[in-house]
This record gives structure tokens, C-alpha cells and sequence, in this order.
């Protein structure tokens, strides 16, 4: 018997005694969330980054009836873009990346134990359709899946397990994504330049995020 087989066994024991399902649980925000700024910069080179305050929204409950949870958070994303290529994609051009990343959103009240979940990951692909080789396009999407970077983690913490959301309700099929839109100068009248995979210059986007991990 594999490993991995042997581990869904554990797991589907280790549920049914404690009552976990088989339900998935999903994160989001929606682009307009962001109270005061544009959620993402891009900083000239391949650093990206966030820090925001923006409503986490968490589903318990497998998209069924009930289960929705608002949460008032900091938002902090640092990551880097490396492993360039430029693709033809008909009369245009895919930008694609790959992405390492640390990301978590904290309760916006710091006086109480305030992590909710923490995201790592180390190759999600991050790509941008334009219609020039040598500039990003208006719009991205970073996107990420247990089935291709195996190092992608989605670890709840302790409001949100109070909230019953368990760790191991989130061990297997963890993805998510990002969606980026209005990339822009600050202008937000030019495309942004690149210079062999790099942005030449600084950049804001809105953004949209959704996350989703199952027990087995």
C-alpha cells in the first residue's frame, strides 16, 4: 500500500472519530474589499507585495446553506517572480513567471491572538496576456495547486479554528489564485514596460482571491 493511500486511510479514521468531513473550506476576497488603497504593488524587478486591510471571507460549510464568515484582516503578501518566458499567443503575447511566496491574513484587532491563516508556496504561475512583447498586459492571474507545487500550504490558525476550521481539514487538493486587473502606471495610462522578464517600473493592481483545501 503507498504512502499516500496509507495517509487518506489515516485521515478518513482520524475523521470520522472527531465528525470532520469530507467538505472543502474556501477563502476570498473581492477586489472592491480593500478599504483605503489598491490591494497589490509590483516593485520595480520581480518583488511583489502587498499590505492591506480587506474583508476575509471564510466558508466552513462547502458552499451549502450557512457556514459564511466575514473577517475584518491585515492582508500581507511578499513574494518574487522568477522563470520567465514569452509566449505567442496568436496576434499576442503571454508573459508567464513562476511565483515564491509567503502570504497571511491577520484579525485587523491586534490585541488578541490574531493570525487567521498563513499561505505558502513556492511555484504558482503567474501569467499577463498583451499585445506587446516587451510590455506586462493590463490584467494577471497568479494561480497555485497542491497537484503542482507540493510545498503550497494553507495553515489555519486560532480564530479561525475556533471557528471550526481545522488544520487537517485543509492537508489535500489546497489550491488558489489571484486575479490582478487594472496594472497600470501610476498614471494608470501606459502599460507597464519590461526589460527581460523584469518590470521596469512600479505598479499598483486591485485584486480578487479565492482559496480552497479538503480533508482528504
Amino acid at each position: 500500500m503507498s504512502k499516500r493511500i496509507i495517509a487518506f486511510t489515516f485521515l478518513a479514521l482520524v475523521g470520522s472519530v472527531f465528525g470532520f468531513s469530507q467538505r472543502f473550506t474556501t477563502f476570498s476576497f473581492a477586489s472592491d474589499d480593500t478599504h483605503d488603497s489598491p490591494v497589490f504593488t509590483f516593485h520595480s524587478g520581480s518583488a511583489i507585495e502587498a499590505k492591506v486591510e480587506l474583508d476575509l471571507r471564510v466558508d466552513v460549510n462547502d458552499d451549502n446553506a450557512g457556514g459564511q464568515i466575514t473577517f475584518q484582516s491585515n492582508f500581507v503578501f511578499r513574494g518574487e517572480a522568477y522563470d520567465y518566458m514569452l509566449v505567442p499567443c496568436g496576434s499576442n503575447w503571454l508573459h508567464v513567471w513562476k511565483v515564491k511566496a509567503e502570504a497571511f491574513f491577520d484579525h485587523y484587532d491586534v490585541t488578541v491572538a490574531n493570525r487567521l491563516l498563513s499561505m505558502y508556496f513556492e511555484e504558482a504561475t503567474l501569467t499577463s496576456i498583451s499585445p506587446s512583447p516587451d510590455h506586462l498586459g493590463q490584467t494577471l492571474t497568479l494561480e497555485v495547486s497542491e497537484s503542482v507545487d507540493r510545498n503550497l500550504t494553507l495553515k489555519p490558525d486560532s480564530i479561525l479554528i475556533g471557528a471550526g476550521v481545522h488544520p487537517m481539514e485543509l492537508v489535500e487538493r489546497e489550491d488558489l489564485a489571484f486575479t490582478f486587473t487594472r496594472a497600470r502606471d501610476f498614471h494608470f495610462k501606459q502599460l507597464i514596460p519590461l526589460s527581460g522578464g523584469k518590470w521596469k517600473d512600479d505598479f499598483t493592481t486591485e485584486s480578487s482571491f479565492s482559496a480552497s483545501g479538503s480533508p482528504y
